[in-house]
């Protein structure tokens, strides 16, 4: 049985198929184009495509709309791959939303949240103390010697540690 893609998946779909052979020079170029696709697609396959391309190309003007996305899909399954792409910005502005992806996440996602807050900078001794405690409290509530509880118990140490700037 042929599918008949509406125009909107039509486009969607050509610009899946031809955005992994796209350089970063012209992802550069053309940021504001991709941030769109970013922001408006429902598509998770291709978000995900467009976020890691917009990353990879180093366009800073992404970390937004990652975030913006990752707020908007955190009910929903598809956020992984947009929390991967946070891995390679400070996102302390936004310590609260990847704690409580840490917690809240049984996924991919937790884990790059987790990596997140273990690389954050300039993070206050009263956030870190915060997100400890939390961390604590939701620690006691995981069956030990899982994979989660092993996350959580690494994020712990990390926050534990002293803040060296680099």
């Amino acid at each position: 049985m042929e599918h008949n893609y509406s125009e909107t998946e039509a486009s969607a779909q050509h610009l899946f198929d031809t955005l992994e052979n796209v350089s970063n020079g012209d992802i550069k170029k053309n940021a504001a184009l991709y941030i769109s696709v970013l922001n408006n697609t429902t598509y998770p396959g291709l978000r995900s495509l467009v976020a890691k391309k917009l990353t990879e190309a180093e366009v800073g003007e992404v970390y937004l709309s990652l975030i913006r996305n990752i707020i908007k899909g955190l009910p929903g399954p598809y956020i992984g791959p947009l929390c991967y792409c946070c891995t390679k910005f400070n996102c302390a502005d936004h310590w609260e939303l990847f704690s409580d992806i840490l917690v809240l996440k049984q996924d991919i996602s937790a884990v790059h949240a987790a990596s997140i807050i273990m690389n954050m900078e300039n993070l206050s001794a009263g956030k870190r103390y915060y997100m400890q405690q939390k961390f604590r409290l939701h620690l006691s509530a995981l069956t030990p010697q899982t994979p989660a509880h092993e996350i959580v118990a690494d994020v712990i140490n990390s926050l534990e540690q002293p803040y060296i700037p680099s």
